[in-house]
C-alpha cells in the first residue's frame, strides 16, 4: 500500500466500525429519559451494559411497564416497553 492509502485506524474510524455501540447508547439515552417520567432510576453512577440491561429490566418488570406503550418504533408504529427492549438488546424481557 502506498502512504497514501494505509492510514491507521483512527478514533473516527474505529467509532465508525461499531455504528451499533451508538445506536444502542442513544437508545438506552432515551429509554433511560422514558423510564424517569415513570419514576425509575437505573442510570445511578457508571455502570456497564450488563448492570444497565438488569436495571432496565427490572424496572420494566418491576413497575409493569412491558405491555405499555414507550413510544413509536422505526417504522412509525406505536412499541411497548417489551418490544423496545427485545430490539435494543437483540434478548426478550
Amino acid at each position: 500500500m502506498s502512504p497514501k492509502t494505509a492510514r491507521p485506524r483512527g478514533r473516527a474510524q474505529n467509532h465508525a466500525a461499531q455504528p451499533d455501540l451508538f445506536r444502542l447508547a442513544r437508545g438506552e439515552i432515551w429509554l433511560a429519559h422514558r423510564l424517569r417520567e415513570h419514576g425509575c432510576r437505573i442510570d445511578d453512577g457508571v455502570t456497564d451494559l450488563p448492570t444497565r440491561r438488569e436495571r432496565i429490566r427490572r424496572a420494566i418488570l418491576g413497575y409493569g411497564l412491558a405491555t405499555a406503550i414507550a413510544g413509536r418504533g422505526p417504522d412509525r408504529k406505536p412499541e411497548t416497553y417489551r418490544a423496545l427492549f427485545a430490539r435494543l438488546y437483540g434478548e426478550p424481557l
